[in-house]
């Protein structure tokens, strides 16, 4: 698969074993104040929906960075203001929140963390915000390690020293498969790290030594199974 991703390129790398696929958390956060005419209502007494979301945001930045490794990603991928209008006080506010880990620990304390935000803003603030589930969670995975190590085995034979062991950021259906038989995955690089964009590509060269470190593990794996029916 591409890595959808900028951290091989970034190494000078060309393959990438994954070790984890992360998991994933999605709330919203949907905060209500009072809809009001944006010039005569004073700033002194406004119940500005959009600009308490914007605000928020800072507190979960800073509350998530500091329980984050180098790994953990979190983003506000929407943010939908009502009645959205230039002259108008937004009364209502829903920002779509998600974050992602490949540590259990991590991601749990990570919602406990939004929570606490959640009850100590609602304290202090005219402008409350309520906390909405989004999907059910999904939970990190972990690359069977036997099959790692052929396609370590493979990518070493084939590309000497340009190969990493790293994490998967998005979804795959070996998290899906991995539930039922052993699973693993290999990335090669995407141009400039871009993914989910039109401008997405990776290198020919790449793809074809992906497949080859693929060939290779894959007849890697079929001989350790001979060897050991």
């Amino acid at each position: 698969h591409i890595e959808q991703g900028g951290r091989l390129e970034a190494s000078g790398k060309s393959i990438g074993v994954v070790t984890t696929i992360v998991g994933i958390r999605e709330f919203q956060l949907r905060f209500t104040g009072q809809r009001n005419h944006a010039g005569t209502t004073p700033m002194s007494i406004r119940r500005d929906a959009g600009a308490a979301l914007v605000a928020f945001i800072a507190r979960v930045d800073a509350a998530f960075d500091r329980l984050a490794d180098a790994d953990t990603v979190w983003t506000v991928g929407r943010i939908d203001l009502d009645p959205g209008s230039f002259s108008v006080v937004p009364g209502k506010a829903d920002m779509y929140l998600q974050f992602r880990d490949g540590n259990p620990g991590r991601l749990h304390a990570m919602e406990n963390a939004l929570a606490a935000l959640v009850d100590e803003w609602n304290l202090q603030h005219a402008v409350q915000v309520e906390l909405i589930p989004c999907d059910g969670p999904e939970e990190p995975v972990v690359m069977d390690t036997a099959l790692q190590h052929h396609i370590a085995q493979a990518a070493e034979a084939v590309a000497p020293g340009q190969w990493i062991h790293m994490p998967s950021g998005a979804s795959h259906d070996a998290q899906v498969i991995a539930h039922h038989i052993p699973a693993c995955m290999l990335f090669v690089p995407s141009i400039g790290g871009v993914s989910h964009d039109f401008i997405e590509d990776t290198a020919e060269a790449h793809i074809v030594l992906g497949c080859d470190v693929a060939a290779r593990a894959a007849a890697g794996i079929v001989e350790a199974l001979r060897r050991s029916a």
